[in-house]
């Protein structure tokens, strides 16, 4: 699993958030992390590390040789931005190119976490996917409908690429609103103290509607 591709659904779920700190986690290990921008429409992860987003991919996938991997500091991750934003984005992703990049980068690093861009919208992440070993998908429960969910689940399928986890994020905090059924008062968790068992807690709504979703994801 060293090739690590995050998507989701739409945009907006929070899965550049859940790349970089990935990425950074990764890094803590003492590996070596290289953090891929692969969106190349709508790019944000720059913004994340304060770093220019030109040169990065595009540049790398036109065959202009710049300096465009970051070596960060803290934290201690290399860094590629997708690059300038181009004409022809799948185009880009689809050459052999891409292909030959992947591979020279799986023997530099001991992970490489491609930030890629959601499914639904355009046919990017379904390109780029096939040539990763793991695929997680951020899903916000509430905001994305099950039926949306479901087609991005057969779009991967499409090309013969499975997903491996899904990553709960909860990012507006309108999952926990409608699904939680733990009392709250302030920032404090009562669901034991007015009379839910422990066994009861681990069965909630949330963990329900988790295992229901995985379960129509991995079947």
């Amino acid at each position: 699993h060293k090739v690590i591709l995050v998507t989701s659904s739409f945009p907006g779920e929070g899965k550049s958030t859940i790349s970089a700190n990935l990425a950074v986690v990764l890094g803590l290990t003492g590996s070596r992390v290289l953090l891929v921008g692969c969106d190349l429409r709508r790019p944000s992860l720059h913004e994340m590390f304060g770093q220019t987003n030109e040169p990065g991919l595009a540049e790398l996938l036109v065959r202009k040789p710049q300096a465009a991997i970051r070596h960060l500091v803290n934290p201690r991750i290399d860094f590629l931005p997708s690059g300038t934003i181009p004409d022809n984005p799948a185009e880009l992703l689809e050459s052999g190119r891409w292909r030959r990049l992947i591979e020279t980068l799986r023997g530099d690093y001991d992970y490489v976490v491609l930030d890629a861009p959601p499914v639904l919208p355009v046919t990017d992440a379904q390109i780029i996917a096939p040539l990763a070993d793991m695929i997680l998908a951020v899903l916000e429960p509430c905001r994305v409908p099950e039926n949306a969910a479901m087609q991005m689940v057969d779009a991967l399928r499409s090309v013969d690429v499975a997903i491996d986890g899904i990553i709960i994020n909860d990012r507006t905090g309108r999952g926990f609103k409608y699904y939680s059924s733990f009392g709250y008062y302030g920032n404090k968790n009562y669901g034991g103290y007015y009379g839910e068992s422990p066994e009861a807690q681990a069965d909630s709504a949330v963990l329900k509607g988790a295992k229901s979703l995985w379960e129509k994801f991995s079947g």
